[in-house]
């Protein structure tokens, strides 16, 4: 069995497709409801879509998370 170190490194263009996706995402006009009786709100939905596409910060995030070691192997 091999174990091998890694670390996270997502392609910046990789990140700015997924920005450029969240940006283009088309939200139905009908209904709206806030008291998720009906799956998750619209208006809920739109802000974790805009959180995303405008404020997490993939690199911060994946600098701290290659603060811990990271490893890869085959098992069976």
């Amino acid at each position: 069995m091999t174990i091998k170190p890694f670390t996270i490194d997502v392609d910046q263009i990789a990140i700015d497709n997924l920005k450029q996706r969240l940006a283009d995402t088309r939200f139905p006009q009908s209904f709206e409801v806030e008291d998720w009786s009906r799956g998750v709100p619209k208006s809920y939905l739109k802000k974790i879509v805009k959180y995303w596409e405008e404020t997490y910060d993939w690199k911060k995030h994946e600098a701290a998370i290659n603060l811990y070691p990271q490893f890869i192997t085959e098992i069976d």
